[in-house]
């Protein structure tokens, strides 16, 4: 199931869903860039990488299991 951050409720802004998944990769190791809340290729590339290495399935999305496994859900 993919979560749309776009559609999530109305207090939780989509940019700092991502810039709270940014920061969490950032602190595995797997993310290297600017904590800027943008879904953008080198946070779909990190997320991808974590992904793979949890067992996931490398979407690149922001999902229920990969937010889950940040310990954010």
């Amino acid at each position: 199931m993919v979560v749309d951050i776009y559609a999530s409720s109305p207090q939780e802004d989509p940019a700092q869903v991502v810039a709270n998944v940014q920061s969490a990769l950032q602190e595995q190791g797997y993310y290297q860039g600017e904590i800027d809340g943008v879904l953008g290729p080198q946070t779909r590339a990190a997320l991808a990488e974590y992904q793979s290495a949890q067992g996931l399935e490398p979407t690149g999305a922001v999902d229920e299991p990969t937010l889950e496994t940040l310990g954010m859900v």
